[in-house]
Order: C-alpha cells, then sequence, then structure tokens
C-alpha cells in the first residue's frame, strides 16, 4: 500500500534522534530493561504504541523502511511521552549493527510483512533465508519469531524456510480467531473484511537444544 507523502516525516526523525535505537540514549534506555520487544514493518505504529503503552516494563524498539510511516508511530509513542520505546527507521537490514552492539531481542515480530508475491521478488520476504539468519544473531536464547499474515502462500512459503533452516516451529494457527497481543491496523482491516488470519510462532532449534 502506497503510503501518502508527509513534507514533516523526515525533519520529524531527525529532530527526535534520540529515539534512533543505535543513539546513545536509546542503549543507555534498552539496558535499563530486562525483557526486549522488536517489531519489524511497524507500518504506522498501533501494534507497537498499544503494547508499549500497557506494558512499560518491555523495552520496544520499531523498524519500519518507510519515513512516512515511521514518523507517524514514532509521534504516537512521543506525544504519549513512552520512555521505552525506541526506532529503526531504515530497512531491517540495518539490524546487523544490534549484534556488536550487543542489542538483543526476546520476541520478534512481523505483523502482516510484505508478501512480496512476484517470484523474483520472493527474497525480501521478511522470512526469506537472509533475513531469518539475522534474526538468529539479535534473538537472545530461547527468543522467537512470531509471524501474522493474511496472504496463504506466504505462509506456506514461509514454513517451508522456517523448515529448511531447521527451526522449532512451536505453534501455527490456520484461523486465529483472538489476538493475544494489540492489533495492527492491518488486523483490524483484515479482521472487519472477514479475513482468514494466519499465526506462527518458531524458535531456532539450537537453543532447545541446549536446553538438554
Amino acid at each position: 500500500m502506497r503510503q501518502k507523502f508527509k513534507p514533516w516525516a523526515k525533519p520529524y526523525i531527525l529532530e527526535n534522534a534520540q529515539y534512533d535505537m543505535f543513539s546513545e540514549t536509546s542503549i543507555t534506555k534498552y539496558h535499563h530493561f530486562t525483557h526486549h520487544i522488536l517489531e519489524i514493518g511497524m507500518g504506522k505504529g498501533d501494534f507497537l504504541h498499544a503494547f508499549a503503552k500497557s506494558n512499560k516494563e518491555i523495552f520496544f524498539t520499531g523498524v519500519e523502511v518507510n519515513p512516512n510511516c515511521g514518523a507517524v508511530a514514532m509521534k504516537k509513542c512521543i506525544d504519549d511521552e513512552l520512555e521505552n520505546v525506541s526506532f529503526l527507521i531504515k530497512d531491517a537490514k540495518e539490524l546487523i549493527i544490534c549484534e556488536e552492539l550487543g542489542l538483543k531481542f526476546d520476541v520478534i515480530y512481523l505483523n502482516f510483512p510484505d508478501p512480496w508475491p512476484k517470484k523474483r521478488h520472493n527474497k525480501r520476504r521478511l522470512t526469506a533465508p537472509i533475513f531469518m539468519s539475522l534474526y538468529r544473531t539479535i534473538l537472545k536464547k530461547d527468543g522467537k519469531v512470531i509471524l501474522k499474515t493474511d496472504n496463504l502462500d506466504f505462509l506456506e512459503d514461509s514454513l517451508v524456510t522456517f523448515s529448511s533452516l531447521h527451526l522449532k516451529i512451536l505453534s501455527v494457527d490456520r484461523n486465529l480467531k483472538i489476538s493475544s497481543e494489540p492489533m495492527s491496523a492491518y488486523e483490524m482491516k483484515y479482521r472487519s473484511d472477514g479475513k482468514t488470519i494466519y499465526k506462527v510462532e518458531v524458535m531456532y532449534a539450537e537453543d532447545i537444544e541446549n536446553k538438554h
């Protein structure tokens, strides 16, 4: 979905650079918390904002490549004076820096990411092997990835990828009736349209093996 250009977006992001996840301020805040959640592709931030507002003991980081959406998400949290948030308004591949900075997460949420339906674009999917390898480096031990989508082809392709990478599939819900977490704008829309919602939770198998 094409987002409307907002001339104020990029200046707003720059003016609030202390909320950048790699800023000294955000890294300091990160270390004040013991539980950390990352959402990749946060859009306009409905999920992240609601989740962070109701769980101030958890530190949340939202990633969004589109500055027009990212600025809206930031503004929602900043206007509510939330101190348990940080943002990365860049491509998710920039998360590779987290490993050297020691930033790791308990859960990575992928809420209705772009399914990139054309086969030549499949490598751009946020569940493609290149991204799943990246997530492994920034998850804590026993950390997990949670995917929600309304696209059955994307779901099936992701499950194949998870199996090929020997990930442990913790759960698959092919008709999610109730969300235990806040809903993103996409989820609210899809539910009102009567679409089926799919949810998958996975963990890296070596983390499970290391428990024994």
